[in-house]
């Protein structure tokens, strides 16, 4: 029986999103779409776990999430974790 390493057991970011969809009960494009001046609970939760249980760059979450910026998902990051710590 072969043992496979812990990283080839990471989520990409295809199983974030499903999961994330289920969860919430939306639609795939619902977390990849923009929506300016609203928020989108379920796209920042699978950009937070995207950035925390993945290897992916920012730049690469950003790009999945269509977001024109890195530093947009380091934000959403950074706010996610805060909501956890609370």
């Amino acid at each position: 029986m072969e043992i496979r390493s812990s990283l080839e057991l990471l989520p990409d970011a295809k199983r974030i999103s499903d999961v994330v969809c289920r969860f919430y009960g939306v639609e795939n494009d619902e977390i990849t779409k923009k929506r300016c001046g609203r928020k989108n609970e379920a796209r920042s939760a699978a950009i937070y776990l995207a950035g925390k249980l993945s290897l992916d760059t920012y730049k690469k979450i950003s790009d999945q999430y269509g977001i024109d910026n890195d530093r947009t998902v380091r934000s959403v990051c950074t706010n996610e974790q805060n909501i956890e710590r609370r």
